[in-house]
């Protein structure tokens, strides 16, 4: 089980102090990126490409990019010209997803697809079969800490995992220390956490329970 942080922040700097606050203690962060259509409120990163190598060569764990965003194309091209390892993209946003799944793979960046609480699985049926994690969003509403979790979610990761048992199921959205283990039981692999940890007032001490799960 990965237990992977999420980090959403108006600024790089933001964003660069939670990843200081976590990178002892995980192998992978997860970094929200809102355009402020396709969800709310718009965050750091909506907009940018080539600062982002300024993390290159620094000591970081694996990133992986959460693109909340209308039209994932349009900025995609940035992000895996980065040091960014893995990338999701959102099933209900626009545009030719299994094209852009191929040309990331092209590159060597992990690609992944995340699933809003409503939405079907089967959407993923043209490309499954090309993606390294799938994500089930685990909260009605997206792109804020906090919003409250949603016990539906378990018996929908039961079902990707009978459809689809080679991808990694990924749940981010109200993951706490009181649903992970039925969240695992369930059948998913990772857990993105953002309040349970940054607001665990000991982050450390919040991830170790997470791992000792």
């Amino acid at each position: 089980m990965q237990i992977i942080p999420a980090i959403i922040g108006s600024t790089a700097e933001e964003v660069k102090e939670k990843i200081e606050k976590v990178k002892e203690h995980v192998e992978w962060v997860q970094i929200d990126i809102v355009d402020g259509k396709f969800a709310e409120p718009e965050s750091w990163g909506r907009g940018i490409g080539d600062n982002l190598h300024l993390w290159e060569g620094e000591n970081l764990p694996k990133i992986e990019i959460h693109l909340m965003v209308e039209n994932p194309g349009l900025l995609i091209d940035d992000w895996i010209s980065t040091s960014v390892d893995r990338v999701l993209i959102h099933a209900e946003s626009k545009g030719n997803h299994k094209k852009l799944i191929e040309e990331a793979k092209k590159v060597g960046t992990q690609m992944g697809v995340a699933l809003k609480l409503d939405t079907n699985i089967s959407i993923i049926d043209e490309y499954a079969k090309d993606l390294d994690v799938v994500q089930l969003m685990s909260i009605a509403t997206i792109g804020n800490y906090g919003a409250p979790f949603d016990e539906k979610v378990y018996d929908k990761i039961k079902s990707l995992k009978k459809q689809y048992p080679n991808v990694t199921i990924e749940v981010d959205g109200g993951v706490t220390l009181s649903n992970a283990k039925q969240l695992l039981e369930a059948g998913a692999e990772n857990l993105v956490a953002g309040s349970a940890i940054f607001k665990s007032g000991n982050i450390p001490e919040a991830i170790e329970q997470f791992k000792s799960l």
